[in-house]
Order: C-alpha cells, then structure tokens, then sequence
C-alpha cells in the first residue's frame, strides 16, 4: 500500500525525535513525567493521577480517557520512552490514514507530495517535539472523522466523532461542527442532529467531570477565558512570552494550502481556533507546542477535498494544486527547521546525557517507591521505580529524598531559589549528600515538605 511507507519514515521521524529530546535531557516532569504516572495508574487498573501534577486523577485536569493507550504501553515497557513511541505510532497513524485517502482520490504524485509535506507539517512536528499529550493520540481518530466526512461514511464519521470524545474536554464542540457539516454534506439531517447533541452532550459531560474531580471543583483552564493571566499551575520559568492571537490561524490555513479553506471540512477547525483566539494565555497563541496537532489532519484533508474535486481540471486545476501545496509546503517547511534543530543524525542523541545517568545512577540510592522530589528534567528517568514529586517554588512532600542540580534554571526552579535552599540544608544535622556529575542527592532525617523559596 502506497500510504505505508511514508507513515513508516514519518514513524520513525517522531519517535527520533521524542527518544533524542529524551536522551539530553529536554524531556521533564511536566509533561512527560505526569502523563507516565498517568499511564503507572493505568496499567494498574485505577484512574490516572500524578504526584508531580498534585492531583489523585488527571480528569480534574483534563478529560482524557483515551490515555489509557499510554497505560497500556506502560504495561509492556515500563519506561517513559513507551509514551513517546506510542504517540509517535499515533502520530503516524494519521499519516497513514490521510495517505489513504489522499491516494484514492488523487494521482500519485500529488498525493504523495500532499502525505509528505502533511507528515513534515509544523503542527505535527511540535506535537513529537513537546513531549507527549492526549490531543497527540487523538490525531489518528480526527484524521478519520475527516475521511469519514470526506467520503460521506456514515459508520465511520459517527464512530471515530464518539471516540473523539474521549481525546479532550473542548472536542465536543468539533463533533457538534462535524454534525454540522456531515448534514449539509450527507443531506442525512438525522445523523447530523444526532452528532450536534453527541457533541454538545459530551462536552457538558466531560467538563462536568472536570469540574467534580478538581479539588476545588473549577477548571484549571477555562480562567483564560475571562482574562487570567500566568499559566494554570502557578510555575515560574515558562518563558512563554509573545505571540499573537492570529498565528494559529495563520499557520491551520498555511497548512489547508490556503484553498483548503473553501471545504467544508476546514470548519472542523473552528472550536480550537476560536478558543486559542479568545484565551488570556499567550502559550496558547504559539506554534511551538502541540496545540495546533489536531488541526493537521483537518487542513490537509480539507485541502484533498478541493484538490480531488471532479471540477477541478485543465490549467485551473494546475493552478489550485500549485497554489495549494505551495502553501502548505511552507506549513512543512517550518515543520523541517523544527526538526532539523535536534540532532537526529547524532548517534549520541540516542544515549542519556551525563547528566541523566548520573540522576539515574542516584536514584538507584533511594528505596523503591520512596517518594522524592526531582528537579524538572531529572524527574522522568525516576519515574519507574520511585515515587517522584515535583520541586519547585510550589510545596511537595511530604518527601526524604530531593534530587537537583545546583547550577541553572528549570521549570519551577530557579537557580537562586536551589541555592538559597541548598544553603539552608547545611545548617541542618541529618542531611546527608551524595553527588554524581553536577546532580546531587540530599536524603533528609525526616519527611518534610519541600519548597523553593
């Protein structure tokens, strides 16, 4: 099958770059560290919750059933690696599908061109280069919804909209707008109404759920939407900073080929984009992360739908497809520097840093199951065997062991903050200190909480 190859290269594009942003140290506790203990919870049977996230569930923070696939990577590989490969799969995944598509209805070397620079895209780059996300495994599900309307396959279109639920919170309202579309579309009005309310109906449900489950019975993230400032978990050190309200925008019609916004499809789009728009929180008016993951498939599915349109022939035709992959060939391109920044061809972008072998090596000081507080990028390699908590300006603990690096900055951690408590642990009697290529290992007399100050 013609689509597999470039969902097999695409494959292994992600997962090279997720295992090489892992292996020096770019990965951290959030958000990596919190969807593996996510997954831990998974694969024992219960629902996700994460110490370092500081909740008993991940559903007061999101509702993101379908993390149970990480969960059940868990249960084969042990590893926050089994996070980053399955993404990645998924990732590919909807390379695959829109390959499919894309080849029944196009000649193939418009096709093809179309799979790859889709693959390359800058929206699926920054999701395989920021870690891992539950919208990440949604991508093939989405991918589907968008064949499901292209093809007007009623099955499809409402099974992969139901399973869609499950991605997120906010995607009920592109299922209401998938309901929408299938209707004018199909001219079916009774599956279109019945994909409105599965929508609408599933969004109130899940939000519904986040509302229950969060301790304080709010959301962390709809405060953006009536003006909040900062990022949802109090954090310094994110450095989001800039941006524009219309990015988004921008790069989803950069990436539709700019024609692809004439199909209906492209309507998909519109719930994210508008809620990206109207947040007070700049990170959400990046590219860089993996907000813009869905809208990928979206784009180029809408941009096949105008390029395989029967009227689409003769010199005009040339000058849709011209026009069309030009412009998402930027999308690619930008998608292509991203990836090139890491250094994929470097056989020891495939070894743990120094740094991480020595954090690895420490923690195999610590009791299994203990519970330590780790510095963002030293979290993940103790994840499999230790109980890890997040250090930062925020309280954890109660806690006996804390693993750091006294030299530079972190999330949640800035460097005069480690210092200044590193210096109050010298006045201590108890505190005992090991140390390995710049990490070091305290192991306190007693639990305590922990807190930079």
């Amino acid at each position: 099958m013609r689509a597999a190859p470039i969902a097999v290269v695409a494959f292994a594009l992600y997962t090279a770059i997720g295992i090489v942003r892992y292996d020096i140290g770019r990965s951290g506790n959030y958000d990596l560290g919190i969807f593996a203990q996510g997954a831990q919870r998974w694969s024992q049977g219960r629902l996700p919750g994460s110490a370092i996230r500081g909740l008993g569930t991940l559903f007061a923070d999101h509702f993101s059933p379908i993390t149970v696939l990480f969960g059940a990577a868990w249960a084969v590989w042990s590893d926050p690696r089994a996070l980053i490969v399955t993404q990645a799969l998924a990732l590919a995944a909807a390379v695959f599908v829109l390959g499919v598509a894309s080849f029944r209805r196009l000649p193939p070397v418009p096709a093809t061109v179309l799979v790859v620079f889709a693959a390359l895209a800058k929206g699926a780059v920054s999701a395989a280069v920021f870690d891992v996300h539950e919208t990440g495994l949604a991508a093939p599900v989405m991918a589907g919804l968008c064949y499901g309307l292209l093809e007007r396959r009623r099955t499809l279109t409402m099974t992969c909209a139901l399973a869609l639920l499950l991605g997120k919170e906010d995607l009920g309202l592109t299922v209401a707008v998938a309901g929408l579309i299938w209707w004018r579309l199909a001219g079916d009005r009774r599956t279109g109404l019945l994909l409105i309310a599965a929508g609408l109906v599933g969004a109130a449900l899940a939000f519904a759920v986040v509302l229950w489950a969060n301790p304080e019975h709010t959301s962390p993230y709809l405060q953006f939407l009536t003006g909040a400032s900062g990022n949802a978990q109090g954090l310094p050190g994110t450095g989001v900073t800039g941006g524009h309200r219309w990015e988004p925008a921008l790069l989803f019609a950069a990436t539709a080929g700019i024609v692809g916004l004439r199909s209906p499809i492209a309507a998909l789009a519109l719930p994210t984009l508008t809620w990206r728009v109207l947040s007070s929180n700049p990170a959400y008016w990046q590219t860089y992360f993996h907000y813009d993951v869905l809208l990928v498939p979206i784009a180029a599915f809408a941009l096949l739908d105008i390029l395989s349109r029967p009227g689409v022939a003769g010199t005009r035709a040339v000058v849709v497809r011209s026009v069309g992959l030009t412009a998402m060939a930027i999308a690619a391109g930008l998608g292509v520097v991203k990836a090139a920044a890491w250094p994929l061809l470097d056989p020891s972008g495939y070894r743990p840093s120094a740094r991480l072998q020595a954090a690895a090596a420490l923690g195999r000081l610590v009791p299994p199951g203990e519970a330590v507080a780790a510095q963002q990028e030293l979290g993940p390699v103790l994840i499999a065997r230790l109980d890890v908590r997040m250090l930062s300006t925020l309280p954890a603990g109660p806690v006996r062991w804390v693993i750091l690096t006294p030299a530079g900055s972190s999330l949640g951690a800035p460097e005069a903050a480690k210092r200044a408590w590193l210096q109050q642990q010298q006045t201590r009697p108890g505190v005992e200190t090991s140390s390995q290529d710049g990490v070091l290992l305290l192991h306190l007399p007693a639990p305590a909480v922990v807190r930079l100050t």
